[in-house]
């Protein structure tokens, strides 16, 4: 199912305050950078040990990580309700 605006339910979680949505935005870059950093130096490896399969599975989480903090922000912001309280 193709993703559009319109379908969107409100109300389904409270919008995030300046100080969450800041928090969200800093998480993101972090897990992001963090991330990208790992599978640069794990580029290459050979997967023949569990230890290498756990880096980079957990590589790939921070990176699901830093895509669902932005994709939060991304659905909140255009909420009026964003900031609020």
């Amino acid at each position: 199912m193709e993703y559009h605006p319109a379908r969107r339910r409100p109300g389904l979680f409270a919008p995030p305050t300046i100080e969450l949505a800041a928090a969200l935005a800093v998480a993101a870059r972090y897990l992001s950078t963090s991330g990208a950093a790992a599978g640069s130096r794990l580029l290459g490896w050979r997967v023949d040990s569990g230890e290498d399969a756990l880096a980079l599975a957990l590589c790939d989480s921070l990176l699901a990580g830093a895509a669902l903090c932005i994709g939060l922000l991304d659905l909140a912001g255009d909420s009026p309700e964003v900031g609020q309280g």
